[in-house]
């Protein structure tokens, strides 16, 4: 019976890593880079059509520039240092993020904040789903009925 390869069966030179902690507690120990070296992974991870239609929101809906770039900037800031606070809590309470709603909420008031994270997915999705028809409507314009292939 053969094994899976791990880190050690790997050759130095690749570099290659694979990761086994999941959202365990990595040791200071295990841990490198800095913490910039986060920022492009997450701006290009939010850098999509959703987040930049989103942005112009404050525009569209009649606010001028300076205040959409102010509410934005302002939102963000917000966001940021709630996130940040709240990921602090994971190493000190000993807690992976995900399931840290426990602490504030108990078991079974947890249910509270997870439902609330269903509701915001389905709406994300959804979203997604109108402004990609949008652009797709808008690169290839033309009649696009649902499940029709012809006329009869």
């Amino acid at each position: 019976m053969t094994s899976l390869p791990t880190t050690a069966d790997a050759p130095a030179s690749t570099g290659l890593k694979i990761e086994t902690r999941s959202i365990d507690y990595v040791p200071r120990n295990e841990r490198h880079g800095k913490v910039w070296h986060q920022g492009p992974f997450w701006f290009t991870g939010n850098f999509v059509l959703t987040t930049m239609v989103t942005g112009f929101t404050g525009a569209a809906l009649g606010l001028s520039m300076v205040y959409s770039i102010l509410a934005i900037v302002i939102g963000v800031c917000l966001g940021t240092f709630a996130m940040a606070f709240h990921a602090n809590q994971g190493p000190r309470m000993g807690l992976p993020q995900m399931i840290q709603s426990r602490a504030q909420f108990g078991l079974r008031g947890a249910i509270v904040p997870f439902i609330a994270v269903i509701f915001v997915y389905i709406g994300f999705n959804v979203f997604n789903v109108i402004l990609a028809t949008d652009a797709i409507n808008t690169v290839l314009p033309g009649s696009r009925a649902a499940g029709r292939r012809g006329t009869p």
